[in-house]
């Protein structure tokens, strides 16, 4: 498998793994309590922009899969 070496980082999300780590933790816990709408869907659509924008929402619907 071929691994691409990250393009954006720094920018659209930190460089730094503790600190990507810390705003997916925090998208967890806000997200903790809150039942699934969706379960099982057969797609998803995923906003992509830097994660203090995008990240929560980008969170929301991965949690569906």
């Amino acid at each position: 498998m071929k691994i691409r070496k990250n393009a954006v980082s720094g920018s659209f999300y930190p460089n730094n793994i503790k600190e990507l780590h810390t705003y997916f933790e925090h998208f967890n816990a806000l997200s903790q309590n809150k039942e699934l709408k969706i379960k099982h869907p057969k797609a998803i659509i995923s906003p992509h922009a830097g994660y203090v924008y995008s990240g929560l929402t980008a969170n929301e619907v991965y949690r569906c899969i």
